[in-house]
């Protein structure tokens, strides 16, 4: 038996591999992407509702303990402790009777 030693791979072969693996990368990176972008648009996502869920629940327990509704958010911020993070949110409360419950909506501040 002779030894042949193998013949190494042809030119085009490599650069065929190495144009597939270049192509699963960036695959793989664009999908790891997508995924990033997802997970943190659902966690804004939670973070407003989260705002939203303290201020009427800090709402509800100003008309529990007075009777009312509050007419403002500071309120509830100076006598009940609410803290929002005004520089990343903008909260809007509206205040339609003394008995009816506050409209309330959170929008991030994009930056």
């Amino acid at each position: 038996m002779l030894y042949r030693p193998k013949a190494p791979a042809s030119r085009r072969k490599r650069i065929g591999i190495a144009l597939l693996s270049l192509l699963v990368t960036v695959a793989v990176c664009g999908a790891c992407r997508m995924v990033c972008t997802r997970v943190g648009s659902d966690l804004a996502e939670q973070r407003s509702e989260s705002i939203k869920a303290a201020v009427l629940g800090k709402a509800r327990q100003c008309y529990a303990i007075e009777g009312a509704y509050p007419t403002t958010l500071a309120y509830l911020e100076s006598n009940y402790g609410l803290l929002i993070n005004h520089d990343d949110y903008i909260v809007t409360y509206e205040v339609f009777g003394s008995n009816v419950s506050p409209e309330v909506q959170v929008l991030p501040i994009s930056g």
